[in-house]
């Protein structure tokens, strides 16, 4: 069964556009952008796989496990998962900076997680809107992260 959640916001970042595209478009500031992960492993210049901690669902735990490859386009940035056996997490987004002078940008983010959890019929209703909040509730913080990290990068240039 695959649960589905959508993360979508607009904020201002207080770095030049060019440091906040480059920092969104790296595997690493992901990497670095997340709490408690598990695991990584750099596939490539673009590329990196993730394996997240255990997280438990009343009664059933799941532990994700996917990779992404991330591409920039001009002031864009996207990311979609690999289609690699066992993965259980598929990943999509794209990023959209918009300059609004030259020390600050505004993104508009929208990203989509869809999660293979296995869980029995009769759990799914029950499952769902929490599996859909934690999506969207590490998405921010995950994307709070990612903001710092601009503007931490553009307070050192």
């Amino acid at each position: 069964m695959a649960f589905e959640g959508s993360f979508r916001d607009r904020f201002i970042v207080q770095a030049p556009l060019d440091v906040a595209v480059r920092v969104f478009a790296d595997p690493g500031a992901h990497v670095a952008a997340f709490d408690g992960l598990d695991r990584h492993d750099r596939l490539s210049d673009d590329s990196v796989a993730f394996v997240l901690p255990e997280m438990s669902y009343g009664v059933t735990k799941f532990r994700g496990v996917y990779a992404c490859r991330y591409r920039r386009e001009g002031d864009t940035v996207r990311w979609e998962s690999l289609d690699r056996p066992g993965d259980n997490i598929r990943s999509r987004g794209v990023v959209r900076f918009t300059a609004q002078g030259p020390d600050r940008c505004q993104v508009d983010y929208d990203q989509t997680l869809e999660i293979g959890l296995q869980v029995g019929r009769l759990l799914q209703a029950t499952i769902r809107p929490l599996v859909e909040r934690g999506i969207q509730k590490e998405a921010r913080a995950f994307c709070q992260r990612l903001v710092a990290q601009s503007e931490a990068a553009a307070r050192q240039a």
